[in-house]
């Protein structure tokens, strides 16, 4: 019987490879190494074991192993994490990838290579090796370090990094012999769908993998997930772009959802048998006698490897603001190549823009650099360090060992300015590649499809009508942004707060012209016929309530598919804590204001103050001689001597102390902000009438407000209270905007007094009284009830 030689193939690597791998676990080395090794002994340049014999079927399986190593590198993608770690480990990959670049292509140019050459090693020089470095850190029991935190951010952001240079260099391949204009348009498409790809696939996908969550066994769940994986893959080859990057791609979407763990699991046998193969196939291409021809090559690369790292990394901590100690023992925590630059320079040769010399070059200095780590580390601080810090003056010494210093009021105020401006980017960047998505949508397939049915114009129209439906959401929304996130610009000086009317221009020009361009390619009229209704249509949408309603519930699905996994494990982690719903206890804060005599707020009415609108914090009580007034209406006037609490999230808080010192003078803050829940605590004793209660509701099907928008269900009316928060599919909308439609299964977080909580029972909304949020412990209220002398009452309250 004749057997394959792709199973005899197979058979030998995995052999040698376990063999191989076994030794180097003895000797407590990276398995990696010994894949490469057990590669070289099988390939074609090793004569003294038996070799592979079909060449072809090797990179086959190493394709399909570089495609499953991608796959699980995004499956392990967290972009809650990349936040997380903040800008800092941000500026210094950027300051140490950029420091690399020109390092790396200065030293090929020395070694005589061509231009293109250059770039492409230093691009290469770039990925450290996440793998050793948590090898090197667990030995040396680092995992909880400062320094730590930085290292690892560093190599996430390396990560992104190495998949933007995937980008690049097939994009660059692409479009070798055209213009530089034309590079730059064939980047912005590769963007376009990148984000169009994410922002559709996390839309979707979770939300279908939610409704056959039922049918998901461990087999089928593997199925697909690897369908999702090699669809997105074949739809990225014909589209032009790697392999790698959409194996990467579905990663990162599966990774938001709340299977990702079980997929991990599922993968992991999977990933390591052809990340092995892939591995054991980078091996085979190492010719040993070309590691002597080359060796001045990969000596002078090794040195400039550990080079530049040891100086470009150090140089972007402290650009970010890191301590002199952080900068140098990161700088030499990634003096090594990592295995992801491996996956490159395949793809590098493929491509043509290097040649077949540098593949082998850089898996030796890959492996040098991987014995030299763990001794860089040792060293850094007993004698790198020590070693700088004599050789730096003295005021710079205790400079750069202090770190960056605190930011300054007015640098605050310029910050708060700087994220509205970032928001509104970001804003546009995404609802203006939705909007071309959709328009290209109504041109390339709804308008041919519509023509096939009807007569050319009756279809060209109906086509128009379909799309500019789908679009309105959206350019409502748009249009929408400068009311919902103008609290920023607000605190600045007066000629600041012409960026909001900028902003608005910007939009409804944007928008007029996304309408008129997909009429004029949809219907092919004359342009002039067109302006006019595009502007009457804007005009129209700015105006609707309903379709910000249903951009509303547009991005609270996206919003809660995004966060799906990162939710359940909130949820998680409380289930035995005091307080389930995390974000009342953690994101909303109350402060308080005394009204002076002499305050111009006096005499007021709350709504002519419009702190609602234009700061987003609300006044939830007012408390003067009289009885306090609890959930207070707009038509509510506030007095000298009276004091005011206010609530609202920790930001928008921070933000209205700032604006209470430039224009409110006649107005003290109390004490510091404190959290809702700390501050329903602290009333009780306070007699009944006086206190804030917090309850939660279940909007079922036929309650009256399911269906309708917070403002025509007239909860706040009917109920004296604020709606504080609606969780859907656990994901909190805090402060929801009236123009936020309820549904079934919603659950809405009410904040008023004993009116409100009287007013629920009587409606059967709920079937006893709460004095504080639902999941405190009667343990705890007990405790802090017997301290008060009016006990009695305020545990008929509580109970």
């Amino acid at each position: 019987m004749h057997l394959p030689e792709l199973i005899t193939d197979l058979a030998l690597k995995l052999i040698v490879a376990s063999v191989v791998t076994l030794f180097f676990k003895k000797i407590r080395q990276p398995i990696v190494m010994g894949y490469i090794i057990a590669g070289v002994l099988v390939g074609p340049y090793f004569r003294f074991l038996p070799t592979v014999m079909d060449m072809e079927s090797v990179e086959t399986w190493a394709e399909i192993g570089v495609i499953c190593l991608m796959f699980g590198l995004g499956l392990e993608f967290s972009f809650h994490k990349l936040s997380q770690i903040g800008g800092a480990a941000l500026i210094t990959a950027v300051v140490e990838g950029s420091g690399i670049v020109a390092f790396g292509f200065v030293t090929g140019r020395f070694l005589g290579w061509s231009p293109l050459e250059s770039v492409t090693l230093g691009s290469l020089l770039i990925m450290s090796s996440t793998a050793i470095v948590i090898k090197v850190y667990d030995e040396m029991n680092m995992q909880k370090s400062k320094l730590t935190e930085m290292v690892f951010g560093t190599l996430i952001w390396e990560d992104i990094i190495g998949i933007l240079l995937m980008v690049l260099m097939t994009t660059f391949a692409l479009s070798q012999g055209s213009g530089s204009s034309d590079l730059l348009v064939t980047i912005l498409q590769l963007l376009f769908f990148l984000a169009l790809w994410f922002i559709s696939g996390v839309f979707i996908i979770p939300t279908l993998l939610k409704s056959i969550n039922n049918l998901m066994s461990d087999e089928t769940l593997l199925i697909v997930s690897m369908a999702i994986c090699f669809g997105l893959v074949v739809l990225f080859s014909h589209s032009g772009f790697s392999t790698a990057l959409g194996s990467f791609v579905a990663g990162t979407i599966l990774a938001v959802t709340i299977v990702s763990e079980r997929m991990e699991h599922l993968l992991k046998p999977v990933k390591d048998l052809f990340a092995a193969v892939f591995f054991i196939s980078v091996g085979m291409l190492i010719n040993p006698a070309m590691l002597i021809v080359y060796r001045k090559e990969i000596i002078i690369l090794t040195i400039a490897t550990i080079l530049g790292k040891m100086i470009f990394t150090p140089l972007g901590v402290l650009l970010s603001g890191g301590k002199l100690h952080t900068a140098i023992c990161s700088g030499a925590s990634l003096t090594q190549i990592g295995e992801f630059s491996f996956i490159i320079a395949a793809l590098a040769v493929n491509l043509g823009l290097v040649g077949e010399f540098v593949y082998p070059i850089i898996v030796s200095v890959s492996i040098i650099t991987t014995f030299t780590t763990p001794l860089f580390i040792k060293m850094a601080e007993p004698i790198l360090y020590e070693t700088v810090k004599k050789l730096l003056p003295s005021k710079l010494r205790e400079r750069l060992d202090n770190g960056r210093p605190e930011r300054t009021p007015s640098a605050e105020k310029n910050t708060y300015i700087k994220d509205y401006l970032t928001r509104f980017c970001a804003n546009l960047f995404v609802k203006s590649i939705v909007l071309l998505g959709l328009m290209l949508f109504g041109i390339t397939f709804l308008a041919p499809l519509a023509q096939m049915y009807l007569p050319i114009f009756p279809g060209q129209l109906a086509a128009l009508i379909v799309t500019l439906a789908l679009m309105s959401p959206f350019l409502s929304a748009l249009l929408y942004f400068r009311k919902r996130h103008s609290s920023a610009v607000l605190i600045g000086s007066s000629s600041s707060r012409l960026l909001l009317s900028v902003v608005q221009i910007i939009t409804v020009l944007l928008s007029i012209f996304a309408v008129f361009t997909t009429a004029y390619l949809i219907l092919d009229v004359y342009i002039l016929w067109l302006v006019l209704p595009a502007v009457a249509f804007v005009f129209a949408l700015s105006r609707s309530d309903w379709l910000i309603g249903k951009y509303l519930e547009i991005e609270t699905r996206l919003l809660a598919n995004f966060n799906e996994k990162k939710l359940l494990e909130e949820l998680e982690s409380r289930a035995n804590d005091e307080i389930d719903h995390y974000w009342i206890s953690e994101q909303l804060w109350v402060t308080e204001y005394y009204i002076e005599p002499n305050s111009k707020e006096s005499g007021h009415l709350l709504k002519e103050l419009s702190w609602g609108s234009d700061y987003n914090v609300d006044v939830i009580k007012i408390t003067s001689d009289k009885i306090p007034v609890i959930i207070p209406g707009g038509n509510q006037r506030l007095h000298a001597k009276d004091t005011i609490t206010l609530l609202g999230v920790k930001h928008q808080i921070d933000m209205f102390d700032f604006i209470v010192a430039e224009r409110f003078t006649g107005l003290k803050k109390e004490h510091e902000p404190i959290t809702l829940k700390e501050y329903l605590k602290n009333q009780l004793t306070e007699p009944a009438e006086n206190q804030l209660y917090c309850h939660s509701i279940n909007v079922s099907k036929d309650f009256s407000a399911a269906g309708k928008n917070l403002k025509a269900s007239k909860m706040r009316s009917d109920f004296n209270c604020n709606i504080i928060g609606v969780e859907r599919s656990n994901h909190p909308v805090i402060y929801p905007d009236v123009r936020f439609v309820l549904k079934s299964g919603d659950m809405i977080w009410l904040l008023g007094g004993q009116n409100m909580i009287k007013k629920l029972e009587e409606n059967n909304l709920i079937e006893h009284r709460s004095a504080m949020v639902e999941t405190i412990e009667d343990k705890e209220l007990d405790n802090m009830v017997a301290a008060t002398a009016e006990s009695a009452d305020i545990v008929k309250a509580i109970r």
